[in-house]
């Protein structure tokens, strides 16, 4: 097995002894090891990173616009869903600089994570009410690392988000059974936390099989992917040195393959 290590087109040349040959190339798809690309998608926006990045996921709120309001809930309750087969929840403080799961405008919110799910609920409710009147109030921050690559999607819904007052028996919904009855600011947010390989490339690789009589096939990997070359030899039609057919059969052949080890690598 051969593995790429950056841009450039590579030639394999096959020399063999033989009459009629052919080569073929096929794929193996490896695991997505650290480093290697990863797209996020969050809040309408594409956020590129690369395997074993840790980020920041950040919901704001504002309602400071919405009549009888005025910047204020009494009552939030939401989730977070994320891919959790590319992204995991930091697990402990340990692991970075601040706590996983944070709620500034909130401190008394009910947090329910665990590792299994995909899913990270949360609600608080006080007549004092949180206030949500710009566009950098905190609602929730979670922190992620990258664990494989390909496209995740991460996103926060809120199920309940109001305000209770004195002046009115019944409560003004902004969201009501995950319906949202007013329109409100919602701003939500991938940031990076740590990058431990910011100079990761994500080039192309361009691998050309030329074989002995001109065959030749061409295929396109991303750096780090590995492949494997096979060559195949038919000599069903060759004579031997007294002129007779081989019948497919050959004694002995004697052959080589080379490749640029700057390149690539054996594995």
């Amino acid at each position: 097995m051969l593995k790429t290590r950056k841009l450039i087109s590579l030639l394999l040349v096959v020399t063999m002894i033989m009459s009629v040959f052919s080569v073929a190339l096929v794929t193996a798809s490896a695991a997505s090891a650290d480093g290697d690309p990863a797209t996020i998608q969050v809040g309408g926006t594409t956020v590129n990173a690369h395997v074993g990045d840790t980020y920041q996921f950040t919901t704001y709120l504002n309602v400071a616009d919405l009549e009888g309001v005025d910047g204020i809930v009494t009552t939030v309750q939401g989730y977070v869903e994320y891919d959790n087969t590319r992204l995991q929840l930091v697990d402990s403080a340990s692991d970075i600089e601040t706590a996983r799961i944070t709620t500034p405008n909130m401190p008394d919110a009910v947090i329910n994570a665990t590792a299994a799910e995909n899913r990270v609920t949360y609600n608080s409710s006080s007549l004092n009410g949180f206030t949500f009147d710009s566009d950098d109030d905190v609602v929730i921050t979670l922190k992620f690392k990258i664990i494989d690559g390909g496209t995740a999607t991460i996103f926060n819904q809120y199920q309940s988000l109001g305000r209770f007052t004195d002046e009115s028996p019944d409560p003004i919904f902004i969201v009501r059974r995950s319906e949202t009855l007013m329109e409100f600011t919602d701003i939500q947010e991938f940031t990076l936390v740590d990058c431990p390989h910011p100079d990761q490339p994500t080039d192309k690789l361009t691998v050309t099989i030329k074989g002995l009589f001109g065959q030749s096939e061409t295929r396109e990997f991303n750096v780090g992917d590995d492949f494997a070359v096979y060559t195949y030899m038919n000599v069903s039609e060759c004579l031997n040195e007294n002129g007779e057919p081989c019948e497919g059969k050959i004694g002995s052949f004697r052959a080589q393959q080379t490749y640029p080890q700057d390149l690539v690598e054996m594995t």
